[in-house]
């Protein structure tokens, strides 16, 4: 019998989602190291002296009126030219290189703001995580998916109705 976790398949729909077990937790870690060596500033640093805003999930032309928005889009020369300044102070506390337009600059910043939140999501991951929450986390994976046992069940129903 194969779980949801076996599934190769990407469009294969379970109600599984990932959970922080130790092979989870030892992946996040691994992978907050690779994270930490791309980003050349202090992640702590970076959080209390930066200005600039990074909206996960809110649509690029909501953001555009935002002038401390990575998606800020100027409308006259002042703004652009408040907004070059930001852009490049934001990456000179980034240890990157502020030379270039601010079309190169934006795309340069909003890399680095995509590493440094993906880097903030695992470390909350890995924070909350726990020796109690891993147990319950293992006794949940005995348990097959709801629409697995369904599925058995059916199953069974069948071949006891056709026998």
């Amino acid at each position: 019998m194969r779980f949801c976790s076996g599934h190769d398949d990407p469009n294969w729909k379970c109600y599984h989602h990932p959970i922080i077990c130790n092979e989870v937790t030892d992946d996040l870690k691994r992978e907050v190291e690779e994270l930490k060596n791309l980003t050349r500033g202090d992640l702590e640093v970076i959080e209390h002296r930066s200005n600039i805003r990074y909206y996960v999930n809110t649509p690029k032309e909501s953001c555009a009126r935002l002038s401390r928005s990575i998606h800020f889009q100027p409308s006259n020369q002042d703004e652009k030219d408040d907004f070059l300044d930001l852009l490049m102070d934001e990456l000179i506390l980034r240890g990157r290189s502020p030379l270039g337009e601010v079309e190169d600059l934006q795309e340069r910043l909003l890399a680095e703001l995509e590493l440094e939140w993906k880097l903030r999501q695992h470390l909350k991951k890995l924070e909350h995580c726990t020796r109690l929450e891993q147990a319950l986390i293992v006794l949940l994976h005995k348990i097959p998916c709801i629409l697995h046992c369904e599925n058995r069940v059916g199953l069974k129903l069948l071949s006891m109705l056709l026998q």
